[in-house]
């Protein structure tokens, strides 16, 4: 796993944010930081890390948890690990991303893993961003392609608690019904439909419109 810090002031607040497959800091950039650090986790082909990182993020008096897509679930690994925290935001993913139920239905997650090319990354990323993609991502076709194993081979405790869970309802990648599912199952967790598709963040542009 790797990260970066999007914004490092000595702020007195931070958000960690678990990015989802395929990215890295490029994708989350443009957002307005606020007040707020803000330090950035991506590339799950494996989740080992300098665990001096965490010493850092509990030096902070207010952090905040937001996680997007398969970013959710990678955040589940890690959330006993990071103190002092306010809240906890899912955006766009659940706590099962690859499930018949809860998100992309297995079928269609195996497929995609096995016919996984540079004309299919394309294609795929294109559905998410429903725009040019090539600003947002960096990252060659073996690299995701081994991400994509990685996040079907994880484990998971179900047992994490999110404040809220932004549902896209134009989402063509985790089929809206299948988070809508999930999150009924969670109802500790408020629900906030926001109308876009996988990618949310032409939509949400502060970090204290998300956190808020």
């Amino acid at each position: 796993m790797k990260y970066f810090w999007l914004n490092k002031n000595n702020n007195k607040k931070l958000v960690v944010f678990f990015s989802g497959w395929g990215m890295d800091e490029k994708s989350i950039q443009h957002i307005i930081c606020n007040d707020f650090d803000v330090l950035s986790f991506f590339d799950y082909r494996h989740l080992s890390i300098d665990e001096k990182i965490f010493d850092q993020i509990n030096s902070y008096p207010e952090v905040y948890i937001s996680a997007w897509s398969m970013g959710v679930m990678v955040s589940a690994i890690f959330e006993a690990r990071i103190c002092n925290v306010v809240s906890k935001i899912a955006i766009a993913g659940t706590l099962f991303p690859i499930d018949d139920k809860y998100g992309i239905p297995n079928k269609i997650y195996d497929l995609t893993l096995n016919n996984f090319n540079d004309l299919s990354k394309r294609k795929f990323l294109r559905k998410m961003f429903a725009v040019d993609e090539t600003k947002f991502i960096n990252r060659n076709t073996c690299e995701l392609k081994d991400e994509l194993v990685a996040l079907k081979n994880m484990k998971i405790s179900s047992d994490i608690f999110f404040d809220k869970a932004f549902v896209p309802l134009q989402d063509k990648i985790i089929p809206v019904q299948n988070q809508f599912a999930f999150w009924h199952t969670r109802p500790q967790t408020k629900i906030i439909e926001i109308n876009c598709g996988h990618y949310p963040f032409f939509k949400l542009k502060s970090w204290m419109e998300i956190l808020k």
